[in-house]
């Protein structure tokens, strides 16, 4: 979530007016948004936490009425956006400041942003009727590379790489290198016929030992990072993936639309629906 921390110290607003997109300006920001847009929904971020500046100004808005802190939901297809937490207290679910964006320019209603934060308000007058001395606070945010979560599955992967291995037959033949993929394609896919199969076996050890193996091939070959949500926005948790190293100073001009990631269970049903003859290496 580095590039959304990131986001946030760049876009400062003046306090009043539409381009502050603050809490008093929000159907003033919509209409000049939505006029901006011209009709045109925004569309997932190409890497993680690359939000548009108006996602995560209206993220910064809503919590600034709720507390809480900025998430990652990772989708399916690898697809993923930042979304906002509300403070656990008020119950309230995880919301995609893109959503409301793609919902305000359908509806063009010029209404959208209000309606939202005021349902947000509601709930914060409901909690604070019952523990006056409440106030929202901002949650830091999370380390995604070094967490308990992650580290647990991690931990499991790593131990069970050996009997992994040797369920495949072949426990030599896993190098962690670039070439071993293919083989790893092979079983996979002698395996798994259907992105129904996977979505319904994801929680399999063997299913996990294959993404886990993915990822790291990636992370030993090009020192990529492992990362995942400490807290999952949806049930059934986001799927770990890894994310290559941030760049030196120097690099930043060749550095175009932030830091790639892999989802190694997303690349997977990729697989399974690419057409003949494509090469896991290739989904790389």
């Amino acid at each position: 979530m580095k590039q959304v921390e990131a986001c946030r110290e760049y876009c400062t607003f003046p306090e009043e007016g539409p381009e502050g997109f603050t809490t008093a300006s929000l159907e003033a920001g919509e209409t000049q948004l939505l006029q901006g847009l011209g009709g045109r929904e925004r569309d997932h971020p190409r890497y993680l936490g690359g939000a548009n500046e108006d996602v995560i100004r209206l993220g910064e808005v809503l919590l600034s009425i709720t507390g809480g802190q900025w998430n990652w939901h990772q989708g399916e297809e690898g697809l993923g956006e930042p979304v906002i937490i509300p403070e656990p207290a008020l119950r309230v679910g995880g919301i995609s400041p893109r959503a409301l964006i793609n919902h305000a320019v359908r509806t063009a209603s010029g209404q959208v942003f209000l309606e939202v934060s005021a349902r947000l308000g509601e709930a914060v007058t409901r909690y604070r009727s019952l523990h006056p001395s409440w106030e929202p606070r901002r949650i830091p945010l999370p380390d995604w590379a070094d967490n308990p979560r992650l580290n647990a599955w991690l931990t499991d992967r790593r131990d069970g790489f050996p009997a992994w291995a040797q369920s495949t037959g072949e426990a030599a033949s896993w190098d962690f290198s670039a070439a071993s993929l293919d083989r790893l394609q092979e079983i996979f896919l002698s395996l798994f016929r259907t992105r129904g199969e996977v979505d319904d076996q994801k929680e399999d050890p063997f299913l996990e030992g294959c993404a886990w193996y993915l990822g790291e091939v990636q992370r030993r070959n090009e020192n990529w990072v492992w990362n995942v949500s400490p807290h999952p926005v949806v049930e059934g948790g986001d799927d770990p993936y890894v994310t290559e190293p941030d760049q030196d100073e120097e690099d930043e001009d060749d550095y175009e639309g932030g830091p790639r990631t892999l989802a190694p269970l997303a690349v997977l049903r990729t697989l399974i629906a690419s057409p003949p003859g494509t090469s896991l290496r290739d989904l790389l």
